[in-house]
């Protein structure tokens, strides 16, 4: 597919300019690029946050149309869930998770 070809274009990630190391978000680009192709395990292997990030994503998304049309206070709801102290545990250990993937990838 052309649509979704790598370009010469790419965002400089300025963590990988300050200190010659991958971020934890280093790949989320090119996971994205491979999940608009459908190449699942591509993608998840660019970056394994890809997936969490979509499904916040699409909690968000519900949640503002049903604060829109239905009035309800779905997206304080999803805040207040997100401050919980195991989410921020799961969050931290998902990104580093995907930083030290990233560091093994780079080696």
């Amino acid at each position: 597919m052309v649509a979704f070809s790598y370009t010469p274009f790419a965002v400089p990630c300025l963590f990988l300019l300050a200190t010659d190391l991958p971020c934890p978000a280093c790949g989320l680009s090119r996971a994205g690029v491979h999940l608009l192709r459908f190449e699942w395990l591509a993608a998840l292997h660019m970056n394994i946050l890809l997936f969490p990030l979509l499904l916040l994503g699409g909690a968000y998304f519900i949640a503002a149309v049903m604060d829109a049309f239905f009035g309800k206070a779905a997206i304080a709801r999803i805040n207040t869930w997100l401050g919980k102290k195991w989410i921020i545990a799961v969050a931290a250990v998902l990104m580093l998770s995907s930083w030290a993937l990233n560091l093994l990838r780079w080696s």
